[in-house]
């Protein structure tokens, strides 16, 4: 279990000086009073600091955070890991999606031809929702009225399936990163846990740490449903993993989500609860809501929850469930478990991005994108807020029983992409 920066707070109101102070956790609170120099000689200090140090896990991007709109809650989140040196280091990249659960690869595709995806994709709802737009002959900027809600974009398909858009979600640097991250460089095990152990919270096979031994072609294919989506003023997409909408079929599958042009986090960033893949705390929530099934391609809603701050709670709850399940488990649960179990939180973690980046993530990894409140800020007039669009691309290695809601996919061969149809 990772060792995160406590929180307990919650707020449902906008983000204010005065209630960022209000959601400093209280063991914080005391530690920097103890700290104070007027309080301890230097040696006493620096004993103090070295014990602090214990109890705080230092990460490439460790800072003190701040705060977003998780859905209709408010929760501190951290600056995501920039993974983008070791985009082409096979093992090192799976080993951050084993550790993290994601990847962020930064400026890792053609910024040009992203700009290019997303002027049509907003060109194409324009001219079915011109209602939506401020300037409905220019929609490039992305700017939209204050009541656009359910812009629809993630129905068209035909939209997806753009030559412009088709050189974003399917061009050869995405088919050689998902290759490099479902097969390991001796192919002698998955990059992901399997769907029937560790994954749901079961028990692992005896001598394979829950990775099921195959030889299959390491060549990656794509759905060709793409989950392309623009998201108005105060909407988002709720707290959810990919199991529930891919799981049916083989576990090694990873999605790669892009976003199209400029995504900040007030438009609605992607914000992801690292570690969550197999950390103990989500155990019980990998084995029922993770176990379950939800909508067609992925279209319907199938969320934990909408409020990113109840998350763990929910977790908990769902984790105290199982654990009684078993007197055996129960048993085994010593003080010291139950005391780090009572001081966990979620270390969630977004950014702003720009064209060009790709976050991965693994199958199991809880994830959600932040509410659209740009329109807030008053940037671009009143209540105007930037449409938020960004796809979703998931990927798995040829050869693996994909879930039968998805029969379409789309692979390479000699350089061109072609769709096949499996059952």
């Amino acid at each position: 279990m990772r060792v995160r920066e406590r929180f307990r707070g919650r707020s449902r109101s906008r983000f204010t000086a005065s209630s960022d102070q209000a959601m400093m956790p209280a063991k914080r609170a005391v530690e920097e009073e103890a700290f104070s120099r007027d309080s301890f000689s230097a040696r006493d200090e620096n004993d103090a600091r070295e014990k602090k140090k214990k109890h705080t896990r230092k990460t490439e991007t460790d800072d003190e955070g701040f705060l977003v709109r998780g859905g209709v809650g408010t929760v501190r989140a951290r600056r995501m890991v920039d993974s983008s040196a070791i985009a082409h280091d096979g093992k090192r990249l799976r080993e951050r999606l084993r550790r993290d659960g994601y990847a962020m690869l930064r400026g890792f595709l053609n910024a040009r031809d992203v700009d290019e995806a997303r002027k049509v994709a907003l060109a194409a709802l324009a001219e079915s929702r011109p209602d939506a737009f401020v300037d409905p002959k220019h929609p490039t900027n992305g700017l939209l009225r204050p009541n656009a809600r359910s812009l629809g974009l993630l129905a068209r398909q035909d939209v997806a399936a753009r030559p412009e858009m088709q050189r974003v979600t399917e061009c050869d640097a995405l088919f050689r990163v998902a290759e490099r991250v479902l097969f390991s460089d001796d192919d002698d095990d998955d990059a992901f846990p399997d769907a029937s152990s560790s994954a749901r919270g079961g028990a692992r096979p005896p001598g394979r740490s829950g990775f099921k031994k195959r030889k299959r072609p390491r060549r990656a294919m794509t759905s060709a449903y793409k989950w392309l989506r623009a998201v108005a003023a105060g909407e988002f997409t709720g707290v959810h993993t990919d199991r529930v909408f891919l799981g049916g079929g083989d576990a090694r599958l990873v999605t790669a989500w892009i976003p199209l042009g400029e995504v900040r986090m007030a438009d609605g960033a992607l914000m992801v609860a690292a570690g969550s893949h197999a950390d103990e705390t989500f155990a019980g929530v990998r084995r029922t809501y993770g176990a379950s099934a939800a909508g067609k391609d992925g279209a319907q809603s199938g969320w934990l929850t909408d409020d990113a701050s109840t998350v763990l709670a929910v977790a908990k709850r769902a984790r105290s469930s199982r654990l009684a399940d078993s007197e055996k488990d129960a048993d085994a649960r010593t003080e010291e478990d139950a005391r780090t179990y009572e001081e966990d939180v979620i270390d969630w973690r977004t950014c702003d991005f720009r064209s060009g980046d790709v976050v991965l993530l693994a199958l199991d990894v809880t994830h959600m994108s932040l509410a659209n409140v740009s329109g807030e800020s008053g940037e671009f007039g009143s209540r105007v807020c930037r449409a938020r669009v960004s796809v979703d691309t998931r990927w798995q290695p040829e050869g693996d029983d994909p879930d039968p809601r998805v029969r379409l996919w789309r692979r390479q061969r000699d350089g061109a992409v072609e769709t096949v149809v499996l059952s």
